[in-house]
């Protein structure tokens, strides 16, 4: 363990070195080019682009619907609202088609329960060449969404001439609990036998997400560990005030000061039935020192209001 009073690469920590070993691994591999970093050093800055991230079931719909009406462009094709998100997504269809397209060639799907290093091929990174020259082109500013893009954040922030960062952060056993309340929810409206199996799956096998929260957590501890000038954290759970307004001082970014009272209900978020979620001992403590570690970092790079501790 590394004491409280430790420093590491000048930085304080008081997390285990497990955590921030895994969390130093490489996040992406591209294939079919032989040198990955000039595809960076020739980006030319078109605008400021803001990619919103969190685990699934972590506030984040809540949080862009906000940001929607501060008025940030997220996209004209948009997933839209079902029971678990009766107010839409906010999700663009073309951002999620990517990140699908990831997964298939790697093996893997949404819930990705271990972490894993995608690989990126020269057509996925041609079709997001093309996605962020065209947004660049009509908007000075503008941002996507989607759970997925956790597991593929160093992609993104190699891809993007001017990337920022939104992480939602929720603690891992009230995402959990939701993850498996939607799954039982999917299994009562779905009339697809394969369907119902899949979401009974899912909902039967709490360590299996929470081992998916880690994966997608630990590629956000490293972003705020080496880019916290690019990163603004919310615990949902703790936020008021007015997120595009912080956005606004933090980043630049031209947006309303709008309330997040006005379409934030924090109600939706505290969870009484995180007991009832059920997680074997090792994970229950990789989770709980990644948690520690995300509200660490937030404090270490200026993200320290409003944070909490546990769900």
């Amino acid at each position: 363990m590394i004491s409280p009073g430790c420093q590491q690469n000048g930085v304080g920590c008081s997390v285990h070195a497990e955590v921030l070993a895994i969390a130093s691994r490489p996040g992406v591999r591209f294939v079919g080019t032989t040198n990955v970093s000039a595809g960076v050093a020739t980006k030319v800055p078109m605008g400021l682009q803001l990619v919103i991230l969190g685990y699934h079931r972590s506030g984040t719909s809540a949080v862009t619907q906000h940001l929607v009406r501060a008025g940030l462009f997220v996209g004209d094709d948009l997933l839209g609202a079902n029971t678990s998100n009766p107010h839409g997504h906010f999700e663009d269809r073309a951002f999620i088609d990517i990140h699908e397209r990831i997964f298939r060639e790697n093996g893997e799907n949404w819930l990705a329960p271990n972490p894993f290093v995608p690989i990126v091929s020269r057509e996925v990174r041609n079709r997001i060449r093309a996605l962020v020259g065209n947004r660049d082109a009509y908007h000075s500013a503008w941002a996507f969404k989607d759970p997925r893009a956790c597991l593929f954040v160093d992609m993104w922030r190699t891809m993007l001439s001017d990337p920022h960062f939104l992480i939602c952060l929720r603690h891992y056993r009230a995402c959990i609990d939701s993850v498996v309340r939607r799954a039982l929810a999917g299994v009562s409206t779905t009339t697809v036998r394969h369907d119902a199996r899949l979401q009974m799956l899912v909902a039967a096998d709490h360590d299996a997400i929470g081992r998916s929260w880690i994966a997608h957590m630990l590629p956000l501890l490293r972003l705020m560990r080496h880019h916290g000038d690019r990163v603004h954290v919310v615990d949902v759970e703790h936020a008021s005030g007015s997120i595009a307004a912080d956005l606004h001082t933090k980043f630049g970014l031209s947006l309303e000061p709008v309330p997040l009272a006005e379409t934030f209900d924090d109600s939706i978020f505290h969870s009484n039935a995180s007991a009832d979620i059920a997680l074997s001992r090792d994970v229950e403590t990789l989770a709980e020192r990644v948690w520690q570690a995300l509200l660490e970092m937030a404090r270490q790079t200026g993200n320290a209001d409003e944070l909490g501790e546990a769900a």
